[in-house]
């Protein structure tokens, strides 16, 4: 027997399923261009189209050499007839042109009035605040502060009577009131007497840990770790959707004989 032909061979080694391969959508064609003139689109109507061209040195018409010459074009106004210009009389505006000898009389307000005396009138007497000038030879006499006056506290006062002074030293306790020869306890060195020794006796109790009776140590669920909304026993179960797998985009659905039966 003849070799079957093999399609076209991924790059894994297995046989390309033809139903997979896909061709370009719209957006990998390019239409032709309804704009200008260069691969205009065939089925449109083209407009006509003008180019531009460079300007030649010689006319074709009358057969001359262009000199250069200017046309008819030149920028007028509006203002310009054949008569001339016409409108209103224009100005420009200039610096001014200084004045050959000014005039450098003073006025009214360079003159203080309130500062000048009238005549065979009494003027008061004024003063001009200046610096302290320094003297020649500054005396170097001390002044009040300078001397210590002596304390008048304890008995090295000279001038004055002092009283009496008492020194303090160290505590003795020779023949002294404090200290207790016998060593006899006082009244702090005696406990106080238990009342139940002269008394009748209450009831003692001890502080221990909790006991706890014997019976079932495991452990019960909680209101909360039941599901009512899961129960279907009693009440009607919602509908519920699983997702299923992708099927295969070269799956053929199946057709019976029954199907295409009269």
């Amino acid at each position: 027997m003849p070799p079957t032909p093999r399609g076209n061979v991924t790059e894994g080694g297995r046989p390309e399923i033809q139903p997979r391969v896909r061709g370009p959508g719209p957006g990998r064609y390019g239409l032709p261009y309804t704009i200008g003139k260069k691969n205009h689109d065939v089925r449109m109507r083209a407009a006509p189209a003008f180019s531009f061209g460079r300007k030649t040195k010689r006319d074709s018409t009358l057969g001359l050499i262009n000199n250069g010459v200017p046309g008819p074009t030149y920028g007028l106004t509006a203002t310009v007839t054949r008569h001339g210009l016409s409108g209103e009389p224009v100005y420009s505006l200039h610096d001014r042109t200084p004045l050959l000898e000014q005039d450098k009389t003073p006025g009214p307000g360079a003159y203080l009035s309130q500062d000048t005396v009238p005549l065979r009138e009494r003027k008061m007497p004024s003063w001009s605040l200046r610096m302290r000038t320094r003297d020649r030879h500054p005396e170097k006499v001390p002044g009040p502060d300078n001397y210590n006056i002596p304390t008048t506290l304890g008995p090295n006062v000279p001038h004055k009577r002092g009283g009496p002074s008492i020194a303090l030293g160290p505590q003795s306790l020779n023949y002294s009131f404090l200290y207790d020869y016998a060593k006899t306890p006082g009244p702090a060195g005696y406990d106080a007497v238990n009342p139940s020794v002269h008394k009748n006796r209450p009831g003692e109790f001890s502080l221990k840990k909790r006991v706890f009776p014997p019976g079932d140590k495991t452990r019960k669920p909680g209101p909360g770790a039941h599901s009512p909304e899961k129960v279907t026993v009693s009440r009607v179960a919602m509908p519920k959707h699983s997702m299923g797998v992708r099927h295969s985009e070269i799956v053929v659905s199946m057709v019976t004989p029954a199907d295409v039966s009269d």
